[in-house]
């Protein structure tokens, strides 16, 4: 019996597909790179900017507004122990303003709200309340990226000047101004003098018995007050109707005395005389009186 062994011969691993390297900045920013470094901030380190320390770099703002209020968010990183100015001012100072999740002072700087904060990464959050959405917000300048949300929906491109965010547009800023002059028109213009003008009318219609419709045609300006007119009819009229769109009542002296507002009002009164009149002529005038 002859054994015969195979030994296989060793097999070289083949080489794998070498693959470019890929460069970790496109050709086209590559000149761009030391003018990057240059305003990287190395962990722990602060920066000098006009004599200033800065220490304390937010980035990302949240900005969530409606009708009663609103909701923010602001990221910052710490390199050291400082103070982080917070969107707001005294006319709308932010609340309830937490770091981490958890309660924080607030601080007044000249007016701007502020916190401080530890060495680290944090999320700052606050709200607002008012009655009315305001047509701008206070933002500190120094955070750089904003995102604005409206009733629940994206502002596309928020409009900012320096430190101030635009919260409404020109058209709803006019509307708002609008409305603003006329409520302020209502409440504190100037007083409409009360004044009043009185025409009276008739229409005699013959036959059994003699019919009369008078016309009272009131135009009233100023405040709401009570009227008292002349009695309209001749005395020995008897009254048959009465249509009047205010209030009335017959007073002292058959007096006519009527609660009336400010517009212009028609009050027709329907009467008969029982018998024939020698003479028809209008009653005896008298000057209307006003009383508050």
């Amino acid at each position: 019996m002859v054994l015969l062994s195979v030994v296989p011969r060793s097999v070289e691993a083949a080489p794998a597909p070498s693959t470019p390297a890929i460069p970790a900045v496109p050709p086209e920013l590559a000149p761009w790179i030391e003018w990057v470094k240059e305003f990287e901030l190395p962990p722990g380190e602060c920066r000098d900017v006009e004599d200033t320390t800065i220490c304390v770099w937010p980035t990302r703002l949240a900005l969530g507004v409606g009708k009663t209020g609103g909701s923010f968010e602001l990221d910052v990183t710490a390199y050291d122990a400082q103070n982080v100015l917070l969107p707001g001012d005294d006319s709308r100072w932010p609340q309830d303003i937490r770091i981490d999740g958890k309660p924080a002072v607030v601080v007044d700087e000249d007016g701007v709200p502020s916190v401080r904060l530890t060495v680290g990464r944090h999320r700052v959050s606050g709200v607002f309340q008012w009655s009315e959405m305001p047509d701008s917000l206070a933002v500190p300048p120094e955070i750089a990226l904003v995102e604005l949300k409206r009733d629940g929906k994206p502002v596309a491109f928020p409009a900012r000047q320096d430190d101030v965010l635009r919260l409404l547009d020109d058209d709803e800023v006019a509307e708002s101004e609008e409305a603003a002059e006329e409520e302020e028109e209502t409440k504190d213009g100037p007083e409409v003098e009360d004044a009043l003008r009185v025409e009276v009318s008739r229409w005699i219609r013959d036959g059994v018995p003699l019919t009369i419709t008078t016309r009272v045609d009131l135009r009233v300006s100023g405040k709401p007050r009570e009227l008292t007119l002349p009695y309209p009819l001749w005395d020995d009229a008897e009254l048959l109707r009465v249509d009047s769109p205010l209030p009335l009542q017959f007073g002292a002296g058959r007096s006519l005395v009527v609660q009336a507002r400010s517009g212009s009002y028609t009050i027709t009164i329907e009467s008969a005389l029982p018998r024939q009149r020698a003479t028809l002529g209008p009653p005896q005038r008298r000057a209307p009186q006003m009383s508050d």
